[in-house]
């Protein structure tokens, strides 16, 4: 039999590198003892088992180290290939399982050395080591120092996981984590408290789970879909300040304001997960309710005329208040100055820090800094600011007025105290009270420093006020001076048939000033939130007709024309539609005193019952439409012309709010008014959705993507509210970021009705959403309906951001348009 040359020491050195090697690869820890070398040279190598498996083949061992050896070069190459991957965890728990079997190797080596040995006829050459003795010894070293590096980096890494955990548990803020599919991984004890759920419970949930339904701020039920983390991960942006309610096993509501972050793997830009931190804010909404509470009875108040000095004493005393907590907050900023004089840095920092417009000018009266929150208002920078000077920002009615006071205050060392509109960066005039101070070293000024206080909440309520009481006193004065006369005609009258149509006109305006008291308690009531709405079955064809019927007694002038009512169910509260009703079918007569009929009309379209009344009247300007549903507003001051406080079209549009519906208003002055209303019926049917890379549809919006334009061309159909523009959004922001597009042509001329509710939510939160995705040109086909035209422009003028934005009234024209820009 040939003698082989089989070399046991080198082979069991080369394991032992090859082993030491894959240990500094998994752990990222350099190895610099001994050569680098590749898996297949680390490996005991095929000449070991090659040459001799056809010579020894008689021994069972030489068999059985063939198949292990081949079991760790596969092994090592599947957990290196893993630490490429990102799968370092899960390569470095292989490794001890195929250290194991590689030690196996080791010792069957040993076992084929000694038997070989026993055969006589065999010689076993050894030659000259490739690895040293000394070598080998400080290879042993070598691989020891790595074993103890390896185990000092799991035993800090443990210790960091243990300061992580109990900094979680420390939080006052409940603290979530979900992987990428929004699965719920880890909780804290604050999320568990908040949450009224144990972390093992919540564990494995979504955010659409039905174990914490949810509700949104204005009551209605908030889509899982919606939460912040689940918007985290489906658009890669952090959610901030979403308010949302959640409904806890113990049926107990518990108010939460959310943040939500999106985990992004850095190497291959992957969303891997979300946190998401959230603290309670039911008290905070609890004392809101209170306060609405409170000013609701403050409205009640005005049934009583008397009540009209009262109010004005109450304005006053929030006036003096106010002023009251701006020189404890003015006094509070002059201590901070003396206390941060000596780190100009910190100063800035806590100036920053107060959420009011703060300032300081020099001696001689310069301006030389303005905080953040004046920065963040009129849209420039410090340096900016400083160099136009107040100047440039107050109105120039209110000037003059500034600067005299500025002079007598820089004149006099006193006090700066003056109200004033300052211009903020979308154009619009804020009230703002002034309050300067000057700061004086031995006896001689050094500094001024200013408050700038927003006051147009207080300014707009006590000039609403002051418009209301005297409607109010116009009003309710005339009926009860109608009714003061006839009584005393009344009295000098003995004959029966003479008094009845004093009797008459008597009644008429008692009736009226009941509709006036009406209208004030039904306010009173909706902003105290305790309007009760029935949900009950109504045939919509009785309602008009019965209703219509009703009214037509008390209308001699106008003749009331049904022409077309559905034989339709709806569950709703019969009396309040019935409200809405007299009040559009009133308003219509009123407002056309010429004309001698209304028509009224009502279809089913799109799962939803609309309902319109024409009038041939004087018509509403357009510039006035959009105001014409808030509180005491009349248009064009025709107080003196038409009775009514200006209430009934804000009650209606309350009610329909409550019931999901909306309303708009097409009109042309002149030529008269017609006046919409909507309520959805239950959808039964399921919702239709074509969707692909490139394509999407469902009733309510239609994205294709132009690959030659490389733009989205969105159609938006049918009738719309909050809910669906939101989701359409989303959609869209998804498709910009697929398609890689940065121009969206957005036709609304499909639109219906009216979708203002969502108008704010699309210019603050969804415009700034599309920016960051890419969007840099969007062109607006305008819809027919005035009421859309208007939500449309609205989102557009509140938009914060550099998106290129342009009106059409034709798709062609829209087209080229952005086909243009580069």
């Amino acid at each position: 039999m040939n003698s082989i040359i089989l070399d046991f020491e080198q082979a069991k050195s080369k394991h032992l590198l090859f082993k030491s090697r894959l240990r500094s690869i998994l752990y990222n820890i350099p190895v610099e003892e001994g050569p680098v070398l590749s898996h297949h040279e680390c490996s005991v190598g095929k000449w070991i088992y090659g040459h001799a498996l056809v010579a020894y083949g008689h021994i069972p061992e030489m068999h059985e180290l063939e198949m292990v050896h081949a079991d760790i070069h596969i092994s090592a190459r599947k957990l290196v290939a893993m630490h490429k991957d990102g799968k370092t965890k899960e390569a470095r728990d292989g490794l001890s399982e195929m250290e194991v079997v590689a030690d196996q190797l080791v010792h069957l080596l040993g076992l084929i050395e000694k038997k070989l040995k026993n055969y006589p006829d065999n010689q076993l050459i050894s030659p000259e080591l490739k690895i040293k003795p000394e070598e080998y010894n400080d290879l042993l070293r070598s691989n020891a120092e790595l074993d103890k590096r390896i185990k000092q980096q799991i035993a800090e890494n443990n210790e960091s996981a243990i300061k992580y955990d109990a900094v979680l548990a420390a939080l006052h803020e409940g603290i979530v984590i979900q992987n990428a599919e929004g699965v719920l991984i880890s909780a804290n004890q604050s999320a568990e408290r908040l949450l009224g759920m144990t972390a093992n419970q919540m564990r494995r949930l979504t955010s659409i789970s039905p174990d914490w339904p949810t509700i949104a701020e204005n009551g209605q039920p908030l889509p899982g879909e919606l939460h912040a983390p689940m918007l985290a991960l489906k658009t890669g942006l952090p959610q901030i300040n979403q308010i949302l309610g959640v409904i806890r096993k113990d049926n107990v509501i518990v108010w939460l304001s959310v943040n939500a972050q999106p985990l992004i793997d850095k190497q291959n830009n992957e969303i891997i997960g979300v946190v998401s931190s959230f603290f309670d804010v039911t008290a905070a909404r609890e004392a809101e309710a209170l306060l609405k509470e409170s000013f609701s009875e403050q409205q009640a108040l005005n049934e009583e005329l008397a009540a009209s000095n009262e109010e004005h004493a109450a304005v006053n005393e929030e006036l003096l208040s106010t002023n009251e907590e701006l020189v404890l907050i003015q006094e509070s900023s002059r201590q901070l100055l003396v206390q941060v004089e000596a780190s100009e840095t910190r100063f800035r920092f806590m100036l920053n820090a107060i959420p009011q417009q703060v300032w300081t000018a020099s001696p001689d009266g310069a301006l030389n800094y303005v905080n953040q929150v004046v920065c963040d208002d009129f849209g420039y920078n410090t340096s900016e600011i400083v160099g136009q000077g107040w100047q440039a920002f107050i109105h120039p009615d209110d000037l003059q007025n500034c600067l005299n006071k500025w002079i007598r205050a820089l004149e006099t060392g006193t006090e700066y105290l003056v109200e004033f509109r300052l211009k903020f960066k979308n154009g619009d005039y804020v009230w703002h009270l002034a309050r300067a101070l000057p700061y004086a070293q031995d006896h001689e000024v050094t500094l001024w420093l200013g408050t700038n206080t927003n006051i147009d909440l207080q300014k707009t309520n006590e000039q609403r006020k002051d418009e209301f009481l005297s409607i109010a006193s116009h009003e309710l004065k005339t009926p009860l001076t109608s009714i003061k006369a006839y009584n005393q005609i009344v009295q000098k009258i003995s004959d029966p048939e003479k008094l009845k149509p004093f009797l008459k006109k008597s009644a008429d305006h008692i009736a009226r000033l009941e509709r006036l008291i009406s209208d004030l308690l039904d306010v009173t009531k909706i902003n105290a939130g305790k309007v009760f709405y029935a949900q009950e079955p109504i045939s919509i064809r009785d309602l008009i007709i019965h209703s219509i019927e009703s009214i037509q007694h008390t209308i001699g002038s106008h003749e009331i024309i049904v022409e077309t009512v559905p034989d339709i169910s709806y569950i709703g509260d019969q009396l309040r539609l019935e409200q809405v009703l007299h009040n559009f079918i009133s308003n219509a007569v009123k407002y056309s005193p010429d004309a001698d009929k209304i028509i009224v009309n009502s279809k089913i379209d799109e799962d939803n019952i609309i309902v319109s009344i024409q009038d041939f009247g004087i018509g509403i300007a357009r510039e006035n439409i959009d105001r014409l549903f808030d509180r005491y507003y009349r248009v064009d001051n025709t107080a003196m012309r038409f009775e009514g406080l200006g209430l009934g079209l804000f009650i209606s549009a309350e009610i329909l709010r409550k019931h999901g519906g909306s309303f708009w208003i097409e009109s042309e002055p002149g030529k008269g008014s017609t006046f919409y209303f909507r309520l959805p019926l239950n959808k039964t049917e399921k919702l239709q959705i074509t969707c692909t890379t490139t394509f999407y549809r469902d009733r309510h919006i239609t994205i294709n993507f132009n690959q030659t334009h490389q733009r989205l061309d969105v159609d938006w159909t049918g009738f719309h509210d909050e809910e669906s523009v939101k989701k359409g959004c989303l959609k869209l922001l998804e498709y910009l970021q697929k398609n890689n597009s940065d121009r969206i042509v957005n036709d609304n001329t499909h639109v219906m009705g009216n979708w203002s509710e969502a108008a704010e939510w699309v210019g603050n939160t969804w415009f700034p959403m599309m920016e960051k995705a890419g969007l840099k040109y969007f062109a607006h086909v305008i819809s027919p309906s005035t009421f859309s035209e208007l939500a449309a422009r609205k989102s557009i003028d509140i938009m914060a951001g550099i998106v290129t934005t342009q009106f059409f009234s034709d798709v062609s024209l829209a087209e080229t348009w952005i086909n243009e820009q580069i």
